[in-house]
C-alpha cells in the first residue's frame, strides 16, 4: 500500500504570477528568511536572471531563424560551430518556447545551464529538445561557449550488475496528480496541490521548478518546490494554501519537466450585496442592495412634493455605492457609468443627474480622482422593468488594467 504525506505551505498570489515564494524548509514554508537579503543572495539572483534572459533570447533567435543573431551569442573562441541556414531550417515551421531552465554548475565567470526547447506546430505540442551548454562571461555578456552531452552510463555498474539492476536501486520520481479546482472566482481562496511518487528503490530528495503560462504568455518559472526526502513507494503531496487570483484569465501550471499540466480558469467574483471588494491596487468598493420603488418624491418649482415615475414606466432602482482610496496615491474611483444593473438579458445604466432631484435620498454618487484615504458614497438611479424584483438583480463593475481584467458582481 502506498504511503502519502501531505506538506502544506501558505502564500497569497495575485494575477499572472500564480505562485511565488513557495519553497522553504519546515520552519519557514514560504521560503522567506526575514530581514534584508544578503549581497551574495542578491548577486546569485542577478546571475540567474541574467543567464535565464540570455537563454530566452537565444531560443527566441533560433525560433525566428536569425542565423546572424544566434552567431552573435556564440563565443568566437569557444567550441561551438557557427550556426548555418541548415540549422535554422531544422526549426522552420515550429513555434519555439523555453520549457525549463536550470543552472547545473556556476563558477567565476562561467556557468553550465540545462534547458528544454519546446516545439509547437499549429498550437499543438510536437516535441522537445533537451540541451546543456557552458556559458562564459565576455565583455559583460554571457556567451555560449560549448555544448555538453550528458555522459552515458557504463554497460556494467560498479558492482558488476546490469544497468537495469542499478537503475532499480535509484530514486525515480513520477507526477501522480494535480489537486486543484478547474474554476475559481476572483479573490476566492483555494488550495493547489501536486503529488510526487518515488517509484524507485532508493530514498532521495526531490526539488523541481514550477512554471506558469497564460494564453498570452510563455512558460515562466514562478517558484522552486521542495518536496524534501521521499522514501521508495511513498507519495508526497505539496499543498499551497490561500492561493488568490486577482485577474481574470486561464492559468496553466507545469512542474519541472513533467508533461502533465493542470489549468485553472479564473472567473468574475460573485459577492453578496453590501460586501466590500478590494481591487489588486487597494481600492475598496461596496454596492448595497438596491431599493426598488415605483416612484420617488421630489419638489416642484412651487415647493410642493410630487411623485416621479420612470419615463418609460416600470420602476426605479436606487443603488448606494461606497468607495475608498487605499492605494496610497491619487487614483480614479469607479464612475457612475462603470456600474451596471443587470436582470435577465437586460442591462440598465445608472444616472445621478435627474431633472427632478429626489428628496430624502441623500447625495448622489460622484466618482472621480480621489486622494489617498478619501472615501465617497451616494446613490445611483436606474430605470428597470416593473415586474423585476431584488432577487432578479445584480450589479456589475469591471475594469481592464495593464495587469489584467477585473470583474465583480454583487447579488
Amino acid at each position: 500500500m502506498l504511503n502519502r504525506r501531505r506538506l502544506i505551505t501558505s502564500v497569497v498570489t495575485a494575477g499572472a504570477v500564480a505562485i511565488s515564494g513557495c519553497s522553504g524548509d519546515e520552519g519557514d514554508p514560504t521560503g522567506s528568511t526575514g530581514g534584508k537579503e544578503s549581497t551574495e543572495e542578491t548577486d546569485n539572483e542577478d546571475t540567474e536572471a541574467q543567464l535565464r534572459n540570455r537563454v530566452e533570447e537565444f531560443v527566441s533567435r533560433i525560433g525566428e531563424g536569425e542565423v546572424d543573431g544566434v552567431n552573435e551569442m556564440i563565443a568566437e573562441s569557444g567550441q561551438i560551430d557557427q550556426w548555418t541556414a541548415d540549422d535554422a531550417n531544422f526549426f522552420a515551421g515550429y513555434d519555439l518556447g523555453l520549457n525549463g531552465f536550470e543552472i547545473v554548475e556556476e563558477g567565476d565567470g562561467e556557468a553550465t545551464v540545462k534547458f528544454v526547447i519546446r516545439l509547437e506546430e499549429d498550437g499543438e505540442f510536437s516535441g522537445a529538445v533537451d540541451v546543456k551548454y557552458e556559458l562564459r562571461r565576455q565583455d559583460g555578456d554571457w556567451m555560449f561557449w560549448k555544448s555538453i552531452e550528458d555522459e552515458e552510463p557504463d554497460d556494467e555498474s560498479a558492482d558488476g550488475g546490469s544497468d537495469d539492476e542499478a537503475a532499480s536501486e535509484e530514486a525515480e520520481f513520477e507526477l501522480v496528480e494535480w489537486t486543484m479546482p478547474s474554476e475559481v472566482e476572483l479573490n476566492e481562496e483555494i488550495e493547489i496541490g501536486m503529488v510526487i511518487k518515488n517509484a524507485g528503490g532508493q530514498a532521495d530528495d526531490y526539488t523541481a521548478p514550477l512554471y506558469e503560462r497564460t494564453p498570452d504568455s510563455d512558460w515562466t518559472r514562478v517558484s522552486e518546490v521542495d518536496f524534501g526526502t521521499i522514501q521508495p513507494d511513498e507519495e508526497v503531496e505539496m499543498v499551497f494554501e490561500d492561493i488568490v487570483y486577482s485577474y481574470i484569465n486561464r492559468y496553466e501550471l507545469r512542474l519541472g519537466d513533467f508533461q502533465q499540466t493542470s489549468a485553472i480558469q479564473v472567473l468574475s467574483a460573485k459577492i453578496d450585496w453590501g460586501t466590500k471588494y478590494t481591487t489588486p491596487n487597494g481600492y475598496i468598493i461596496r454596492v448595497d442592495e438596491p431599493e426598488l420603488q415605483k416612484s420617488y418624491e421630489y419638489k416642484d418649482y412651487t415647493g410642493a412634493t410630487k411623485p416621479k415615475e420612470p419615463d418609460s414606466g416600470g420602476k426605479w432602482a436606487f443603488l448606494n455605492v461606497y468607495v475608498k482610496n487605499e492605494t496610497g496615491k491619487a487614483e480614479f474611483s469607479p464612475l457612475v457609468g462603470d456600474i451596471s444593473l443587470l436582470y435577465g438579458n437586460s442591462q440598465a445604466d445608472g444616472e445621478t443627474i435627474l431633472l427632478d432631484e429626489p428628496i430624502n435620498k441623500g447625495e448622489p454618487f460622484e466618482g472621480g480622482e480621489l486622494q489617498p484615504g478619501v472615501e465617497r458614497s451616494g446613490w445611483i438611479a436606474y430605470q428597470i422593468a416593473g415586474d423585476v424584483s431584488t432577487d432578479d438583480l445584480n450589479a456589475a463593475w469591471s475594469k481592464t488594467t495593464i495587469s489584467g481584467e477585473i470583474s465583480v458582481n454583487w447579488e
